[in-house]
């Protein structure tokens, strides 16, 4: 595993400008609020959030600069993001505004209204019921996890990310779901939804792989 150093680090105006996401700002005024530098996996963290957004619309977001890089977000205003970042503290920063090309919808097409799940634990029976607005993907088997999840988060966090997901997410046994900006999650009674911890903040930043 390699550490970004801090002279490999770049400028935050710098490295969003490079992004390859629409920006509704002159270069020379997107992110004036904020001066410190982010990493290579960071701008990927953040990039990867922009582009789960496809509204069409401008947005914001609030990050953590400690790896993993928590995201908060989107939000439709500088506004609505300052009064965030005000409350989570100097480790987070206002990114933005990003936007991107509207998912198409086509005319009269099917859109899922609601999710409901049974889960059998020896003879009990428990009944989810998922947000279809804040949920958008499910998994039901370690062999899609080991598919479809664990590959993605190594591309974007690193390999030693990765692996620490995978081996928090193994003892675990059921239903998983993912959430926006990029979490993994478990359904839970009523409607709610368990966010998984994989990391605790740190200061120390590794590069992608």
């Amino acid at each position: 595993m390699r550490f970004l150093s801090p002279s490999r680090r770049l400028p935050v105006r710098a490295v969003l400008i490079s992004l390859v996401l629409g920006t509704t700002r002159p270069p020379s005024e997107i992110l004036a609020q904020d001066t410190k530098t982010v990493s290579a996996t960071m701008l990927k963290v953040l990039a990867e959030a922009a582009d789960g957004a496809r509204t069409a619309q401008p947005v914001f977001f609030v990050a953590d600069y400690r790896f993993p890089h928590q995201v908060v977000g989107p939000f439709d205003s500088l506004a609505q993001a300052q009064r965030v970042q005000t409350d989570s503290g100097t480790n987070f920063g206002i990114f933005g505004p990003y936007t991107t090309r509207k998912d198409p919808a086509p005319s009269g097409g099917s859109r899922i209204i609601g999710i409901t799940i049974t889960v059998a634990r020896g003879a009990h029976r428990d009944t989810l019921t998922v947000d279809s607005q804040k949920v958008d993907a499910l998994f039901f088997s370690a062999a899609a996890i080991d598919k479809f999840v664990i590959p993605y988060y190594g591309r974007t966090y690193g390999s030693e990310y990765a692996q620490k997901l995978r081996t928090r997410l193994a003892p675990l046994g059921i239903i998983l779901c993912h959430i926006k900006p990029s979490y993994m999650c478990m359904p839970a009674a009523h409607g709610g939804l368990e966010l998984i911890q994989v990391m605790q903040p740190t200061t120390t930043t590794t590069t992608p792989h």
